[in-house]
């Protein structure tokens, strides 16, 4: 760090620091298998000094757009630097003017292969619940009933690609389809559709941008479709408020808008405040001249800066069949786990 810190490159990036830390601790440890998952974008990621053997795109969505780019079609150009030559790719992207762009860097990359999400490989949904949903895979093997603790059809759909992607990496050939369906089983990620309580329900999810919220609504309309929710709602700072809040703010009956400030490694990390989310949902309101009959009209809102005491009201408030909701982002789902 020193070295390189010395030279005309200057200091390395925190997280380039600890993506180098990584693969020199996977490099010691001997690992079969490593999943790498970029920081931002793809092409000048410092993760993509490597040469994967399978490259995985999932839905391409609008984030970090003040480094990558305003439109997915930017962001996308950057994503597909994580293609090379001579490997195989997985893509679960829809969007015709992505896959267009995925399809030009296919070929300037001899001998690359993709699989596309619809076209070669697909899944079929036999159940989606709030314990586990349960849906055939179809690729070169057809694994039926398999049961996936994720909630929600995007889990689905991200576990189908996975599949895919262990099909097409065959040097791993061990893995089998038992293995598959216990890793399913057992599949757990903090934060994504996470039930903590169940009377009243406590579901804890940190969708951060408007592609993640539109995940969230949808689920909850599936699984929990008569249920009033209780949302407690902080954002970060850069990210875009406004249509996060037009996309979570119809299924809610009662908002708290809250507010973080955390001590990260990469510094200071702070929210919105909850009068600016007030605000912007006043903006709102005004923009779509919800009446007051409009059953997509909040009935009541708070503003309450700390995290903690917004969890304590919702809680006190919330009867047994009621719904609360703790979304806006992954840092906020921190700050409530630390008081549960």
């Amino acid at each position: 760090i020193d070295q390189v810190g010395k030279s005309n490159l200057g200091a390395p990036s925190y997280f380039e620091i600890v993506a180098a830390m990584a693969f020199l601790h996977f490099y010691h440890q001997k690992v079969d298998i490593a999943v790498i998952e970029v920081g931002m974008g793809g092409r000048y990621d410092a993760t993509n000094v490597i040469k994967p053997l399978v490259a995985v795109l999932t839905n391409v969505g609008l984030d970090h757009t003040e480094i990558l780019g305003d439109t997915v079609e930017k962001i996308a150009t950057d994503k597909v630097g994580i293609i090379k030559s001579g490997i195989k790719v997985v893509c679960g992207v829809k969007q015709k003017s992505v896959i267009k762009i995925i399809n030009t860097r296919m070929q300037e990359c001899k001998n690359a292969e993709m699989s596309l999400l619809g076209r070669d490989f697909g899944y079929e949904i036999k159940s989606i619940g709030e314990k586990r949903s349960v849906f055939n895979y179809i690729g070169e093997n057809t694994l039926r009933n398999l049961k996936l603790s994720l909630l929600g059809e995007h889990q689905v759909e991200n576990a189908t690609i996975a599949i895919r992607a262990i099909e097409k990496t065959k040097n791993i050939e061990h893995i089998t389809n038992e293995n598959i369906r216990e890793g399913l089983k057992t599949a757990f990620i903090p934060g994504r559709l996470e039930i903590i309580n169940i009377k009243p329900r406590v579901l804890l999810d940190g969708a951060h941008n408007p592609d993640k919220m539109k995940a969230l609504v949808s689920s909850i309309q599936k699984i929990f479709p008569k249920k009033k929710v209780t949302a407690i709602i902080a954002i970060k700072e850069d990210k875009n408020a406004k249509e996060m809040l037009e996309i979570i703010l119809p299924i809610c009956r009662k908002v708290i808008f809250t507010s973080y400030e955390i001590i990260a490694d990469q510094g200071i990390i702070k929210s919105y405040s909850p009068n600016k989310l007030l605000g912007i949902m006043r903006l709102i309101n005004r923009q779509h001249r919800y009446s007051s009959r409009d059953t997509k009209v909040v009935r009541e809102v708070l503003t309450i800066g700390d995290a903690g005491k917004a969890f304590e009201v919702a809680k006190k408030s919330a009867k047994p069949d009621s719904l609360i909701l703790v979304t806006g982002s992954l840092y906020l789902v921190g700050e409530i786990k630390k008081v549960i």
